[in-house]
């Protein structure tokens, strides 16, 4: 879609980069330095695994779904490095 139809429609990309900027003052930030605190203790991960279960993330807009699809992708990095760690 070129530029102008963008404007006249309203539809915006939000770029990877910025979708990271918004999550990770939001929440993501949070969540890793809760992790990296926790690193020793199984039973506080498996906490933090059950907080992150229990986010929901609504984008109203929902255009092209990059920042439901990254914000997404962050949580289950996240998971991920808690799974490893518990292991």
């Amino acid at each position: 879609m070129d530029e102008q139809l963008r404007r006249e429609f309203g539809a915006h990309f939000t770029s990877e980069t910025n979708v990271k900027k918004v999550i990770n003052s939001l929440f993501m930030d949070e969540l890793w330095e809760e992790y990296n605190k926790s690193k020793r203790s199984p039973e506080k991960l498996e906490q933090l695994q059950d907080k992150i279960g229990r986010i929901k993330i609504f984008d109203p807009a929902c255009g092209s779904g990059n920042f439901l699809i990254i914000a997404y992708r962050e949580l289950r990095l996240l998971e991920y490095e808690i799974l490893k760690t518990l292991r």
